[in-house]
């Protein structure tokens, strides 16, 4: 699948290896950020987003490791569960192989899509290109790329495969430089959990809601409350199911 009016010349062999090459040279994740973007903007990508999804019994956590877009975006979709109707995310899921998408893949007759498509036009996004990056941080990772005029040819998708893919690799070597395979922050050091809170994180990682926690904890509402808005804050997190899975993601907490 092609969007019309690509961008002259798209991605070719030589663009992978520059790019490659500027990623190599990063050694902070705002410096690989900032690399991976400046090669994509010329060629009509708005931003990207790299995100870790992890399934929780039916519950799908999504944690961005690294973005272009500012958080209040991000904050859009966290807030208003929207990661459980686009059907961008939703199918990014699951799907094994990379895929284009454009705004027809919005119903204007759901509600739901309709505010989506609305938000999407709003940031001038005409489509874009998701890009799976299986066994990245131990487990499933997209790059998800938005874009107004981009090249979403057979031959542009495989050159962005490559370069998601080492795109991952230096991201996990800079966040993780003794390879113990834990996560840092998007810019910060991740602060650690205490036992409660990592029993709190536990029970919401299952599904309990603060009541629920508060009484098999023997604690107030309140208290849970505050072990939750404390963890949000020690992980960088927008709400408690980033934070979830960012606890996951370190090593903080364990489910098996």
């Amino acid at each position: 699948m092609q969007l019309s009016a690509p961008v002259p010349l798209g991605l070719t062999a030589d663009d992978v290896f520059v790019i490659c090459g500027q990623l190599s040279e990063a050694d902070t994740v705002p410096a690989l950020r900032d690399a991976l973007f400046a090669g994509l903007k010329p060629r009509g990508f708005l931003g990207f987003t790299f995100a870790a999804i992890r399934r929780v019994k039916s519950l799908y956590l999504h944690a961005a490791l690294c973005a272009t877009w500012p958080s209040q975006i991000q904050s859009t979709f966290q807030q208003n569960e929207l990661f459980n109707v686009d059907p961008v995310i939703v199918r990014s899921r699951t799907a094994a192989a990379p895929f284009v998408w454009d705004l027809s893949i919005y119903e204007t007759g759901l509600e739901t899509h309709a505010r989506l498509l609305a938000f999407r036009q709003s940031l001038g996004v005409a489509g874009g290109i998701c890009i799976p990056v299986p066994e990245a941080y131990q487990g499933r990772t997209v790059l998800y790329l938005t874009g107004d005029r981009f090249d979403g040819s057979q031959q542009a998708v495989l050159a962005l495969q490559i370069i998601a893919s080492y795109f991952a690799a230096r991201l996990y070597s800079v966040g993780n430089p003794d390879q113990t395979g834990r996560l840092t922050s998007r810019n910060d050091d991740v602060g650690e959990m205490s036992p409660r809170e990592r029993e709190v994180f536990g029970w919401i990682a299952t599904g309990k809601s603060s009541r629920e926690i508060a009484m098999i904890m023997s604690l107030s509402e309140h208290t849970v409350n505050d072990y939750i808005a404390s963890v949000v804050g020690k992980l960088n997190a927008s709400n408690r199911t980033e934070a979830v899975l960012r606890a996951l993601l370190t090593h903080q907490i364990d489910l098996s």
